[in-house]
């Protein structure tokens, strides 16, 4: 399970000698508070959170989690070649349906699947009759 570290936008931090909250360092920085927030919740320290060069395992991660799902991009299902969203209007899906799917890490000919894929996460939860 992972830990939240909780940091708030009035902390003191002390970078280089200097003491001044959390926030102004990150103003200063031209960070948002979000981008500080999502750095330190992954367990970065104050120096590297407030750090406007990325890290590069941070630039990898980045790369990672990119894919492409642009409107023009062809997609090759049992040998036929179209553009993404004719696929998705053939098959009765919305293109930004598509684009999510795509976005969550479905593969094309997933994305592209006019079922609906199941919701696992709240098969534990029952409903109490009161």
């Amino acid at each position: 399970m992972r830990r939240v570290i909780l940091c708030s936008t009035a902390e003191m931090v002390t970078l280089e000698g200097v003491t001044k909250q959390a926030k102004v360092w990150a103003e200063e920085r031209e960070l948002s508070w979000a981008a500080v927030w999502t750095r330190r919740n992954r367990g970065e320290t104050w120096a590297d959170a407030l750090n406007p060069e990325p890290r590069e395992d941070a630039v990898q991660r980045a790369r990672k989690n990119t894919c492409i799902c642009a409107a023009s991009t062809l997609v090759t299902l049992d040998g036929e070649t179209k553009e993404a969203p004719e696929w998705a209007a053939e098959r009765g899906l919305k293109w930004q349906t598509v684009k999510m799917r795509r976005m969550r890490g479905a593969g094309w000919a997933e994305a592209l699947c006019p079922q609906l894929r199941g919701r696992r996460w709240m098969d534990s939860f029952t409903m109490a009759n009161g």
